[in-house]
């Protein structure tokens, strides 16, 4: 009994099916924290269905390149980060300040993890604030890799 018998336990690819309207920030980086920790262990594969929106970007980027997919009929948006503040002055400027700061979070990822550059994020939310692609527009400018 005083032996240490170690196995290689295989953990098997996990496959997450993303379809959602996105949420907060805080909340799509807590996903896509886990997530992250979670590829560290097995190949974690997403698949973008029906909406991938908002956050869902997000919770999409937290694999690599090579494991991001969606079907033929998703929508994604990207966007700032919105702020819902009400109340005074001081209140209403740190909200502000905290919009800015997640919205950098979102620029970073988003430019590390796609073809989409600064430029192209900023000359968007100039003009239309909400970006709305087809699985095609997605793959083009690779925020997946696959339709399936």
């Amino acid at each position: 009994f005083g032996h240490n018998i170690k196995e290689e336990i295989k953990i098997p690819d996990v496959n997450v099916w993303l379809d959602t309207y996105g949420g907060t920030c805080y909340q799509g980086y807590a996903i896509h924290d886990m997530l992250i920790m979670l590829n560290n262990h097995c190949k974690t594969n997403i698949t973008a269905t029906g909406a991938c929106m908002s956050a869902g970007i997000c919770i999409l980027l937290s694999v690599p390149y090579e494991q991001r997919f969606a079907t033929k009929n998703t929508t994604f948006l990207i966007h700032q980060a919105s702020s819902v503040a009400i109340g005074k002055t001081a209140d209403l400027e740190d909200d502000v300040k905290e919009a800015k700061r997640l919205t950098e979070m979102i620029y970073k990822l988003i430019i590390e993890e796609t073809a989409i550059t600064r430029k192209e994020l900023e000359d968007n939310y100039a003009i239309k604030k909400d970006w709305i692609l087809t699985s095609e527009e997605a793959l083009k400018l690779k925020i997946i890799s696959k339709i399936i």
